[in-house]
């Protein structure tokens, strides 16, 4: 989830393309990009289509790799490692796939509904479907919790890459409320962010700090993650959130 922030006086621009993702974004149906992830870095992205995917390094932009892979409908990063989850077209299952040794590690499937996000970590993923997160454990594949949320269209998580933290924050169970899990303490925070729906949310790479915004996009606010103290509001911008 990242926060796009233009002032009411001064026009909003976007950075173009790469050239790349612009020929592939006019392909035909099957060459169509279905998601797009940066890793927990940013120093790579990786780019779902129909028919495979491809991961590009960032900076500078340049292609690595690009892996034929039929139904697949999204793709998600271990940092810069060898290892990619990759979503199912119907959403439904998920395949941990080592890239250098071109072998499935795992499979884990039969969910109620779609995936609609997911986050690896070094020792933990995250499966959000749409009104409940799931979290295993990585490499043995053990689930290790599972919350209730609202109904969550969106996907929206968020989660702290730092390695001594590891702190989620996924929607409540109710409009604009988050829900907090300091993973390695045991510690949960519920913080009331928005009286109307969530938009986006983000954590700092320490999770110390959330940054929301709601539907209305009007406001950015930034938590406290462990007192649930509001630290700061911007009502001088107009939001526009962007999932990636």
């Amino acid at each position: 989830c990242r926060f796009s922030v233009s002032r009411s006086r001064a026009p909003h621009t976007h950075t173009p393309l790469p050239m790349s993702l612009r020929l592939s974004a006019r392909e035909d149906r099957e060459s169509a990009i279905t998601s797009l992830a940066w890793n927990q870095d940013a120093s790579c992205v990786a780019i779902a289509q129909k028919s495979g995917f491809k991961i590009a390094n960032t900076t500078p932009f340049k292609d690595i790799f690009t892996r034929d892979s039929p139904n697949l409908g999204g793709v998600e990063m271990l940092f810069r490692s060898n290892v990619l989850a990759l979503v199912r077209r119907d959403g439904m299952a998920i395949t941990l796939w080592d890239e250098h040794q071109a072998t499935h590690l795992a499979t884990i499937g039969s969910f109620a509904s779609e995936v609609k996000t997911l986050k690896l970590q070094r020792d933990m993923f995250v499966i959000v479907l749409s009104d409940r997160v799931y979290v295993y454990s990585f490499p043995d594949m053990e689930q290790l919790h599972q919350y209730y949320t609202i109904e969550n269209p969106r996907g929206l998580v968020a989660v702290s890459p730092g390695a001594s933290t590891r702190t989620l924050a996924i929607p409540g169970t109710e409009p604009g409320l988050v829900h907090i899990e300091h993973l390695a303490t045991r510690q949960q925070t519920f913080v009331s962010a928005h009286e109307s729906a969530l938009a986006c949310m983000a954590l700092t790479l320490d999770g110390t700090r959330l940054a929301t915004a709601s539907e209305k996009g009007t406001l950015i606010r930034i938590f406290d993650t462990h007192s649930a103290t509001q630290l700061q509001e911007s009502d001088e911008c107009r939001v526009s959130h962007h999932l990636l």
